[in-house]
């Protein structure tokens, strides 16, 4: 608007059109030739074998609900994002200077997902649902002195799923020792509103039974506290920071165990007596020279429930851990940088070792049996080369690489009928090539 205030606006739409598949046979082995449908409306108006009963029928029709032919999924889901923003500048930058912000965020999501035969006909509805949070927040970047700034602040939050809007103050302050090093400490609270997500219905469970997450009744909001202190070290060629923090979390949600007994599994997310996240992290960004930089950084996280909870009621199975999250990590990359060459490098990531959740079988109740096993430490070697090449006007954007060089990923990854179909961590891919190519004009 003018030297002193400026205004931004932004709005995103996402839409998300979703088929799914839940189903399977299991172990029953079917002939597709001995599947006749007799009404593609019904969810039991078929035979196998012009039979109406059986092991192979309850498979593909189950008693009524279920059955493979009855477990497809159609989902649609809208989320709407709306943030503005006013930043009002008083004094020249020196000391005592202002810069005053104002903003307002509104977010609004929708979720309709169906249950569905082969054939598209609809035989329930799973979540037919939306949510909105609307935030109204202020904050004060102060200019205490040449080397001191203070920035406190204050956001205000109205959700759907609560009755009280939920009030989050913040201060952060930073010190700038000398022309190289600089502290910054921070205290920030905030909080999650009980909601349905898009993903809350999937498949963790043995033989692929599907699972739908629901919100405990009570459901409170989680609300946390979080403390930082860090510091950060400049010169011309060489920047460092190193970050540690302290995270209380009140009313932290957990996943129940799965109820399987049913068709359709049932999965409530309820709220514990707490949490409690420290960690420490460390940032290197070094040019040796005008060809070379090195990043590296390492983090350690301690994530733990104040009270342990059970994970498997089959056989009273219980942790305390944010289970499937290491607890060390860590990356180092050269980039090589040339005219000639472009960008070529080369990074190793670490993972450490985790607790992982690892079903093996149900009680004739339906409660999950199972363990938690520590799974070994992984190490990720990718090379990238990245090259921009100029045909006129048109700029092209060129990419080549390989991924786990050293194929280093989950080796004791479950197949079968009877699998744990949520037993899977570490790395994502095995050693695999990539390329890509970007156009700007």
């Amino acid at each position: 608007i003018d030297d002193q205030l400026d205004f931004s606006l932004s709005g995103s739409i996402v839409r998300i059109n979703r088929d799914s598949y839940y189903g399977g046979t299991g172990e029953i082995v079917i002939d597709p030739n001995l599947v006749v449908v007799n009404d593609e409306t019904s969810s039991t108006n078929g035979t196998y074998n012009n039979a109406n009963s059986g092991d192979e029928y309850e498979a593909l029709f189950g008693d009524g609900e279920g059955g493979s032919y009855n477990l497809f999924g159609e989902l649609e889901s809208t989320t709407y994002f709306f943030d503005s923003q006013i930043n009002s500048y008083i004094g020249n930058g020196d000391t005592g200077s202002h810069i005053l912000t104002l903003g307002f965020q509104y977010e609004y999501e929708d979720i309709y997902d169906i249950n569905t035969n082969a054939f598209g006909a609809e035989l329930g509805i799973l979540h037919d649902q939306d949510f909105y949070n609307a935030g109204l927040y202020f904050q004060d970047q102060w200019l205490l002195s040449d080397r001191a700034e203070l920035v406190p602040g204050i956001r205000v939050d109205k959700a759907k799923t609560l009755e009280d809007a939920v009030i989050s103050p913040r201060i952060a302050f930073r010190y700038t020792l000398n022309d190289k090093l600089t502290l910054r400490s921070n205290f920030s609270t905030g909080f999650l509103a009980p909601r349905i997500f898009n993903e809350d219905t999937h498949i963790e469970t043995l033989a692929g039974q599907p699972i739908d997450i629901v919100n405990d009744p009570d459901l409170k909001e989680e609300s946390s506290r979080t403390f930082a202190f860090g510091f950060d070290y400049s010169t011309s060629n060489l920047n460092a920071s190193i970050q540690s923090y302290y995270t209380t979390v009140k009313d932290s949600f957990f996943l129940e165990d799965p109820d399987t007994s049913g068709t359709r599994g049932i999965q409530t997310r309820i709220n514990t007596d707490g949490s409690t996240i420290m960690g420490l992290e460390w940032d290197l960004s070094w040019t040796p020279s005008e060809f070379l930089r090195i990043d590296a950084g390492i983090a350690y996280t301690s994530a733990s429930y104040d009270k342990a909870q059970e994970v498997f009621s089959g056989n009273s199975v219980f942790s305390d851990h944010y289970n499937k999250t290491p607890e060390g990590s860590g990356l180092v990359q050269l980039t090589y940088s040339t005219e000639e060459l472009g960008d070529l490098s080369l990074g190793l990531k670490w993972t450490g070792s985790m607790k992982v959740n690892r079903q093996t079988g149900e009680t004739e109740g339906g409660d999950a049996i199972g363990e938690i096993t520590e799974s070994d430490s992984f190490f990720v070697l990718n090379a990238t080369l990245r090259r921009e090449f100029h045909l006129g006007g048109i700029h092209l954007n060129g990419k080549l690489g390989v991924h786990n060089i050293l194929n280093d990923y989950q080796e004791d990854l479950e197949t079968g009928v009877g699998r744990d179909v949520g037993y899977v961590y570490g790395p994502r891919f095995p050693r695999s090539i990539f390329i890509g190519i970007g156009l700007k004009y």
